[in-house]
């Protein structure tokens, strides 16, 4: 079973957007830039663009010396700018918050169901409790803090952890934030913004069913260098003065995967005596194979195929000499 979660650490936010013409964004340069309106074909849609193109070229109120094409579209476009500059979270406490996670399994040859909130916690206990891998009780308590999550998945430092917050991991492709983007392209490993969740149950029912407990394990999933981070656009619609118009939301965050497992068993007699008596017939199997291979297939295989010959000759010498042996016995009594 799996499901997700998604944290919004940070965002950028384009208000009072409405479908009208304005100028395409700066940062598409090697697209939008331009010397005369014939560098603008009219209709044309870029697939990094935010509109499409009027046939104009006009100045930009962005960047000074810049002729970008115009376009029509959601006006004005996006700029990737955080709201508090580039090293400033703007939901400073995300990393306090706590999330309850709530798991129920089901092992229906055994007829058991169980579930991570265990019967022995009270309702006061998990009003106080957090999970701590290090302590008998609390390791089974289902509160997790955020920032307790993004710890325990890969050790990281606190400069690392801080720039997890701001963007979500991703490092924005700016001037001003360079050498945070150098950092982190040689220093992807410590960098999480997918992490995993796993709930594994590994049961033994054999006993009481009251040991059958959850274990907690925490992952990165980004193991990548091209197109990290996590982040996604949404918008709120309203209408002003008669005119259509939105707020663009781009939410840079942490997603959150939890992935549930488990395995339950039970001694059971009949199945041990089969697994048993294949065992024993793979082995009785096995030495008709290496008769097999070693009297047909080896080089020394008439060596072999010889010795075979005289041990079987040597047991039946045997065997008759045996036989003989207590007929004379039989014969003397």
């Amino acid at each position: 079973m799996n499901s997700a979660f998604f944290v919004t650490t940070n965002v950028v936010i384009t208000k009072n957007q409405s479908q009208t013409t304005c100028e395409e964004d700066k940062d598409n340069k090697w697209h939008a830039s331009c010397k005369n309106d014939s560098d603008c074909t009219k209709g044309d849609v870029h697939m990094l663009g935010w509109g499409v193109k009027t046939g104009r070229c006009v100045n930009s109120s962005r960047e000074a010396e810049l002729r970008v094409c115009e376009i029509y579209g959601w006006c004005p476009t996006e700029q990737d700018i955080l709201p508090l500059g580039d090293d400033k979270v703007l939901m400073t406490r995300v990393k306090n918050f706590t999330v309850l996670i709530k798991n129920s399994v089901e092992f229906p040859k055994f007829g058991i169901k169980r579930r991570n909130i265990l019967d022995s916690m009270s309702k006061n206990y998990l009003r106080q409790c957090n999970y701590r891998p290090d302590s008998e009780v609390d390791k089974y308590c289902p509160i997790f803090k955020l920032g307790d999550i993004i710890k325990h998945g890969q050790a990281i430092s606190q400069e690392d952890a801080k720039q997890i917050w701001i963007t979500g991991g991703e490092c924005l492709l700016r001037s001003s934030v360079s050498v945070c983007c150098k950092r982190f392209v040689y220093k992807a490993k410590y960098v999480q913004c997918m992490v995993a969740i796993d709930i594994h149950w590994e049961c033994n029912f054999d006993y009481d069913e009251e040991f059958c407990k959850p274990e907690y394990k925490f992952r990165n999933l980004e193991d990548g260098q091209v197109g990290r981070g996590w982040n996604f656009r949404h918008a709120y619609h309203y209408v002003e003065d008669g005119i259509h118009k939105r707020t663009l939301v781009k939410a840079y965050g942490i997603q959150f995967f939890i992935s549930v497992t488990g395995r339950g068993g039970k001694f059971d007699i009949l199945n041990f005596t089969m697994n048993l008596g294949s065992g024993l017939a793979l082995l009785t199997l096995a030495t008709v194979l290496c008769d097999i291979i070693v009297l047909n297939i080896m080089r020394k295989r008439k060596k072999y195929r010889q010795a075979k010959i005289d041990k079987v000759g040597l047991l039946a010498a045997l065997t008759v000499a045996y036989e003989n042996s207590d007929s004379e016995k039989l014969t003397y009594m």
